[in-house]
C-alpha cells in the first residue's frame, strides 16, 4: 500500500486523533522515537500491509530503560540496536499525517497507546502535565481501568519480546540481516497473537457453558 494510500484511507473515519490528543499539535510524535515489541510490530505490517516504517537504531541513540535489544552484524561489525518506527528527514514520526492524523491509529504501537499515563510504584495511574504533552486528561474510572489493563498488555508483550530477543540473539545475530529479523519478529508476533485469540476464545467458551 502506497503512502498516499495510506493516507486517503486513513484520515477518516479512525484517522484522526480523538480528544485530548487532538488538543495540541501532536508533540509526542514530533519528538519521541517510538520503539516497538515484535506484538506492534505484527499489528502494524497486518494492518498497512508494508515494512518500511520499521528501523533499527543503535542503543546509544535512544534513551529506554525497559525495551529489549538485539543484535545485527553491519558491515563485518556487530552492535546492539533497538527496534523503531522510522522517523522522517524532519524527525517525526513516519505515520504522522499532519495536523491531528496518524495513519496508522488503530494499530498504534502501546507505548502510543499508554503515553502519556504511566503506572506508580504503588500500582497507581497518574499523569503529569508537561511540554511534550499539554493537554488536560481526564482521570476518570474508565481511562484509569484503560491505562491499567495496557499497561498490563504491556507488561506481558515485553516479557515476549525479550524472549524473541533473546532467541534472535542467541541463533542468528552473527549472520542475519535486519529484513530476517523483521520476518522472525513479525512470525513470532503473529504466533503469539494467534495463541492469545485461542486462549481467549476457549476461556469465553468456559465461561458460557458456566452459564
Amino acid at each position: 500500500m502506497g503512502y498516499e494510500k495510506l493516507m486517503t484511507e486513513n484520515r477518516k473515519p479512525f484517522g484522526e486523533i480523538p480528544f485530548p490528543c487532538s488538543a495540541c499539535d501532536a508533540e509526542c510524535c514530533k519528538f519521541y522515537t517510538i520503539t516497538l515489541t515484535a506484538f506492534d510490530l505484527f499489528r502494524l505490517i497486518e494492518f498497512c500491509k508494508r515494512t518500511d516504517f520499521l528501523a533499527c537504531k543503535p542503543v546509544e541513540e535512544v534513551r529506554s530503560k525497559r525495551d529489549h535489544p538485539f543484535f545485527l552484524t553491519k558491515k563485518g561489525k556487530p552492535g546492539e540496536y533497538f527496534l523503531c518506527l522510522k522517523r522522517d528527514e524532519k524527525e517525526i514520526c513516519f505515520f504522522y499525517g499532519g495536523g491531528h492524523i496518524c495513519l496508522v491509529h488503530p494499530a498504534r504501537p502501546l507505548v502510543c497507546r499508554i503515553y502519556p499515563l504511566t503506572q506508580k510504584a504503588d500500582s497507581s495511574i497518574t499523569y503529569k502535565k508537561k511540554h511534550r504533552c499539554p493537554a488536560d486528561w481526564k482521570m476518570d474510572a474508565k481511562t484509569i481501568g484503560d491505562a491499567e489493563e495496557m499497561i498490563a498488555q504491556q507488561d506481558r508483550e515485553l516479557m515476549g519480546y525479550g524472549k524473541f530477543c533473546r532467541e534472535w540473539n542467541a541463533k542468528y545475530s552473527k549472520s542475519g540481516s535486519f529484513a530476517e529479523f523483521v520476518d522472525f519478529m513479525y512470525r513470532k508476533g503473529k504466533d503469539a497473537v494467534v495463541m492469545d485469540e485461542q486462549k481467549r476464545i476457549l476461556k469465553t467458551e468456559k465461561f458460557h457453558k458456566l452459564d
